[in-house]
């Protein structure tokens, strides 16, 4: 009779065989200081190992791969990435930046590196003057979900090992280093446009990893720091920070958006962060909040929203809302909201300039979508009900008019799923807010109008 200690054994076994790899997939991983703490001489390092291109050799995409702690794993990796963005941006072009999720990693052939190639080269052939995309890549899934006996137990035994992972990678310094050095070179190129994307908990990397960056420029953007000494010289750290279905609490945002309340701010600010995700991710909708309430099982909490904070993903707490974002056509009409665009009429930039409903026309596979703010009871009904958002002076409780979070909430006629973020409706949808970040930041269509009172 075979001993549960032995069928334990065999669990334990045949799990590890189904594990991804710690090391990195396009370097072989730095070594460390010597006895003397002098740096050795490094493995060689390939640039064509570590990139990959278009068919005419240009619209490369890099990768930077980090460890479980968020070291890169190889310095002349990160460098690598940095120059070419430089390169990139000194000619005016678009610096695209990608934190992929759970599941995937920098391995050839991933999904996502193929999808998120098609967003840089649209951006090139959009901008004419280049664009190169940064692959931050990171062990996504501690057991393959392509592995056809042990897979199930990549989406039932990894999501707290994941989790944490991805916002001890955020927090190892790595990922801001490149962040930082990538908004330096757009501080120096000003004709460049930056955009940073994370998806899932890639999302949380992102974020971890951001967050306090995020919380300077804000208390810098606001009206009360004009007279500041440094705003002059103040850039933010990107033209674009978005977060698609990202899989972490709201309870992490929520000193963020605190501190966002206490401020007004200038009329032509734009968006510093905006996170979309839509009803139909079960994963954060129905699964996080089920691991994050049996993660949290003995946690204790005082009267008031602190549970649900603690448990909702971000995306899913509904009165941080601030945005609907659906699929339908550009002269549609909504109760509640103003006149939107009409499709094939506008330009993109004049769209986006729409005082409360603006519209992203569709082409080809990618459908029309229309961006509107919750101000008014009934405006976010297909994805909130009856929640809005009254705008207006700070000091009296209300959101800042120009307030610098969207938090936008969509369906499946945009996004059908967790992973269904490169579809041709999303995909031209994030094209869109990159479009207009490289145009006109104060353009894109987060906050109210000039003219509203």
């Amino acid at each position: 009779m075979v001993s549960m200690r032995n069928v334990m054994a065999l669990l334990g076994a045949a799990l590890l065989v189904g594990c991804t790899q710690l090391d990195p997939y396009r370097v072989e991983a730095d070594h460390p200081p010597g006895l003397d703490g002098r740096l050795p001489e490094q493995p060689p390092f390939s640039l064509d190992r570590s990139r990959e291109c278009g068919s005419a050799g240009n619209d490369c995409v890099q990768f930077v791969e980090y460890d479980e702690f968020g070291n890169a794993f190889s310095r002349e990796q990160l460098q690598a990435g940095v120059s070419a963005a430089e390169a990139v941006a000194e000619n005016g072009g678009a610096v695209i930046v990608y934190v992929h999720g759970w599941h995937h990693s920098a391995s050839p052939g991933d999904g996502d590196i193929k999808h998120f190639h098609s967003i840089v080269s649209q951006a090139s052939e959009h901008s004419g003057k280049g664009a190169v995309g940064i692959y931050v890549g990171w062990r996504g899934d501690s057991i393959d979900a392509e592995n056809a006996l042990f897979g199930w137990s990549s989406y039932v035994l990894t999501f707290w090992d994941r989790k944490s992972t991805a916002h001890t990678v955020g927090h190892g310094g790595g990922v801001s280093e490149l962040i930082r050095k990538l908004s330096d070179i757009r501080a120096k190129n000003k004709e460049s446009s930056l955009m940073v994307i994370g998806h899932s908990f890639g999302g949380a990397i992102l974020y971890s990893a951001v967050s306090q960056i995020l919380a300077e420029q804000i208390r810098l953007d606001s009206a009360s720091g004009e007279k500041s000494f440094v705003k002059k010289d103040f850039r933010s750290v990107a033209d674009l920070v978005v977060l698609a279905n990202p899989a972490f609490e709201a309870m992490r945002m929520a000193p963020l958006y605190a501190l966002a309340r206490s401020y007004e701010y200038p009329p032509d600010l734009p968006p510093r962060l905006v996170v979309v995700t839509t009803t139909a991710d079960w994963a954060t909708r129905y699964a996080f909040p089920g691991g994050r309430h049996l993660g949290t099982l003995f946690q204790r909490y005082p009267e008031g929203p602190s549970r649900a904070l603690n448990t909702t993903a971000i995306g899913h707490y509904v009165p941080y809302v601030t945005h609907q974002l659906t699929a339908g056509k550009c002269d549609d009409r909504q109760e509640g909201s103003n006149s939107l665009a009409d499709e094939g009429g506008d330009s993109l930039l004049e769209a986006l300039n729409k005082p409360a409903s603006s519209c992203f026309p569709g082409h080809n596979d990618a459908a029309s979508v229309v961006l509107t703010r919750c101000d008014v009871r009934g405006d976010c009904r297909y994805v909130v009900d009856e929640h809005y958002l009254a705008r207006g002076p700070a000091v009296e409780g209300y959101i800042p008019k120009r307030f610098p979070i969207a938090n936008v909430r969509t369906d499946a006629t945009v996004i059908g799923d967790h992973n269904d973020i490169w579809n041709p409706t999303m995909s031209n949808f994030l094209f869109g807010l990159l479009v207009a970040a490289m145009q006109d930041p104060g353009a894109i269509p987060m906050v109210p109008a000039l003219s509203v009172e």
